[in-house]
């Protein structure tokens, strides 16, 4: 299947690959089918990444997002904050999967719905990592 950009920008890394009107957002449902409904796309989203691909690694940067968070130890809330990281990093590091390409920060505004499908996920914020992270 040939597909084609709408419209894009480079300069704001933005691409439109199709219109969905009307634009009726995920979040008019109520939150348990909205959470049946990203479920499910985010399995459709997971895909083995082509060699070279421009997508940025999720591990690296949960490492970076740790990092940074512990660097802050002046929050009041920074006990907690450190045994959350450190059962994150426990629970992370047995991922056996194969990298997929995934969408993190998927809210149910992010999804839309569409002709071509019932639902379809916008700005993605794209990484390549394991599905279990």
């Amino acid at each position: 299947m040939t597909r084609r950009s709408l419209e894009a920008d480079e300069q704001r890394n933005e691409m439109l690959l199709q219109r969905c009107p009307p634009e009726t957002p995920l979040r008019s449902l109520p939150e348990a089918e909205q959470d049946i409904v990203v479920a499910t796309l985010l399995r459709r989203l997971w895909r083995t990444p082509p060699a070279g691909h421009p997508f940025r690694d999720l591990a690296l940067m949960v490492t970076y997002w740790a990092d940074e968070t512990r660097a802050n130890e002046e929050r009041p809330d920074a006990g907690i904050v450190r045994e959350e990281l450190a059962a994150f990093e426990e629970l992370s590091g047995d991922a056996a999967d194969e990298p997929v390409l995934l969408a993190t920060d998927l809210l149910a505004g992010d999804v839309l719905s569409a002709q071509r499908e019932p639902w379809l996920v916008i700005d993605p914020k794209p990484f390549v990592g394991e599905p279990c992270l």
